[in-house]
């Protein structure tokens, strides 16, 4: 994991999202990350919207999204700007099994509004 970093996991009924967070000085500061998860979903194969995921206390973030069991990608992509080594061509992309985008933590918050995951299978 980079310095500065942090790093939440939220396990839901097919696959394992990772969302990471980094953001410099503010991570020296006294401000504590705050991630809001969703406490269900059902995933399908075919794209739904996860809801109920954001961040708060910063004021800029980087966000890198990966899936193992299928594909994940954004409908919002307003204000994002790609890290280095990733495209932003991914974020809208039907196979992308990682996306990683930086913003402010409004235009962040909106994409992950708008995160959609699509299992490979469904387990039973």
């Amino acid at each position: 994991m980079r310095p500065n970093s942090r790093k939440l996991i939220a396990k839901f009924l097919s696959f394992t999202f990772f969302l990471s967070l980094f953001s410099g000085s503010e991570l020296a500061s006294a401000n504590t990350p705050a991630v809001a998860l969703p406490s269900f979903f059902n995933a399908t194969t075919s794209f739904a919207t996860v809801g109920g995921i954001s961040v708060s206390n910063y004021t800029s973030v980087q966000a890198t999204i990966s899936v193992a069991n299928g594909n994940v990608k954004l409908t919002s992509t307003t204000g994002l700007t790609q890290p280095t080594g990733y495209s932003s061509a991914d974020w809208t992309s039907n196979t992308s099994t990682v996306i990683s985008f930086s913003g402010t933590q409004a235009d962040v918050n909106s994409a992950l509004a708008t995160l959609q995951y699509k299992a490979n299978t469904i387990g039973t």
